[in-house]
């Protein structure tokens, strides 16, 4: 039986409104699902779902687009103790609410024992979510498939699953591959952006995103967990501040 610890249950069943949206990202893949996943302890998942679910930093009320942003910071919020995660794909014709069309959707993925996997989706429900009815949250139209890829490996239609073997599951956090200064820069600009389309303290967001920024690439960097490589002027100017910052 998986502990909550002080994750209560009002708040573990109280859903999360969602807004008329377009789509949460474009593009399609065509590989076969792969076999990565990250087994933790029942205490880590407890910790993981209280870890994501006290951030209150990200677009999580705009989800038009950058679910794949939100997951890679979801992600880094968990590697930054020690937790590993994986992102859990599904492609196909999506509605999750009338008058929404998603390509594709992706959140973080926990896995305990040889239960069914944990998917955490702030943008769905204020509490986590079994695999299958985060699928069914998803409300595909006909055929969809699903890929699971480590949490640091950010949406690409190449990814970056050739770091693994795909026959085993990552079981550790020493197994999760490094995330990319790159790929932060990207998500982070992605969702400076898009804090803007919420309601609410946009500055005071925008400070905390990029302020957390910097404390989870120098946490990173601390675990052995950030691959640097050069950041172009096609990213945000403040996320690369803050990422050099974090990477001193």
């Amino acid at each position: 039986m998986l502990t909550l610890k002080r994750f209560s249950e009002a708040r573990f069943l109280a859903p999360f409104l969602l807004s008329t949206i377009a789509a949460c990202g474009g593009g399609s893949s065509e590989e076969s699902p792969s076999d990565i996943s990250a087994y933790v302890s029942a205490s880590q998942a407890g910790k993981a779902f209280d870890i994501v679910y006290d951030i209150d930093y990200l677009p999580f009320n705009y989800i038009k687009d950058g679910c794949y942003a939100r997951e890679l910071y979801m992600s880094m919020e968990l590697a930054s103790e020690k937790i590993p995660s994986s992102a859990q794909y599904i492609y196909g014709s999506l509605r999750p609410v009338p008058g929404t069309a998603w390509s594709y959707h992706v959140a973080p993925l926990l896995k305990v024992d040889n239960n069914e996997p944990w998917v955490l989706d702030p943008a769905f429900e204020k509490s986590p979510l079994r695999l299958s009815a985060w699928i069914d949250k998803n409300l595909p139209a006909g055929q969809y498939t699903t890929e699971t890829k480590a949490g640091s490996a950010y949406f690409d239609f190449s990814g970056r699953t050739a770091e693994f073997d795909k026959s085993r599951l990552v079981k550790s956090f020493q197994e999760l591959p490094a995330f990319l200064t790159t790929d932060i820069a990207s998500a982070c600009g992605v969702m400076y952006n898009y804090i803007a389309r919420e309601e609410g303290d946009i500055e005071y967001k925008r400070v905390k995103l990029l302020n957390r920024t910097t404390e989870l690439v120098h946490e990173l960097k601390q675990s052995k967990k950030l691959e640097s490589r050069a950041l172009s002027t096609r990213y945000n100017a403040r996320c690369r501040k803050a990422i050099a910052s974090g990477a001193l």
